[in-house]
């Protein structure tokens, strides 16, 4: 069921919630509000609906003391380009839980859109310290390297997450690995992940682009 279908059944669900809360002011049902929330933050988030949104993940926030919520708050802000606020909410998330990767990615986001890209490295290198397998860290991460220079940093970081199988299928992370490796003058490396990735996917263009100007740039050299 699409987002859009589910949002009046959810809506419904929390006016029920509340009017039990309303009723009996126990922790159970205040949890349950939390968790009503949270779902229908999350389904307007999807929906395009930032400022229904916020509103309800700001509900949340006032039920408990929960970084998820002050996630949502950041998440629901940048999407209305609200840095200012996606960062308070984000920082306010990291400080309730340090190891909060979807903050620290938050912040790696806002400090990018600031067009502040080294600050947005740190926080993206942060997150991957406490979650070496996110994918979304990594590609931010990447993207900064590129911004910013600092390739060999990045491809460390690529490889321990690749080496270990945490994001076999992913063809951006790979793809990425590859650009990484060519960046550094690491031919035949960048070589061997680029042919992987049309082993399994022929008509990843970029990745066959990629490996035309490799493998150029090989036989200049021999």
């Amino acid at each position: 069921m699409s987002g859009a279908r589910v949002i009046p059944i959810l809506e419904w669900m929390l006016m029920q919630v509340e009017t039990h809360t309303h009723r009996q002011a126990d922790s159970e049902s205040v949890a349950d509000r939390f968790s009503a929330c949270m779902e229908l933050g999350g389904h307007y988030l999807s929906a395009g609906r930032y400022v229904q949104a916020r509103q309800c993940y700001r509900n949340a926030a006032q039920l408990r003391c929960d970084a998820a919520a002050h996630v949502g708050i950041g998440a629901s802000a940048l999407r209305m380009d609200s840095l200012d606020e996606a960062e308070q909410a984000y920082r306010k998330a990291v400080r309730m839980d340090p190891m909060c990767g979807p903050a620290l990615n938050g912040l790696g986001t806002v400090a990018e859109r600031r067009g502040c890209f080294d600050e947005a490295y740190e926080f993206y290198a942060q997150s991957l310290d406490r979650d070496g397998a996110d994918a979304e860290a990594l590609l931010g991460l990447f993207q900064m390297s590129c911004r910013t220079g600092r390739f060999e940093g990045a491809l460390a970081r690529f490889e321990r997450t690749v080496s270990s199988g945490a994001c076999p299928a992913d063809k951006a992370v790979r793809f990425s690995l590859a650009v990484l490796y060519h960046k550094l003058g690491r031919l035949p490396d960048a070589r061997k992940v680029l042919m992987e990735i049309l082993s399994d996917s022929r008509d990843y263009s970029c990745a066959a682009d990629l490996l035309e100007e490799v493998e150029l740039r090989l036989g200049a050299e021999s």
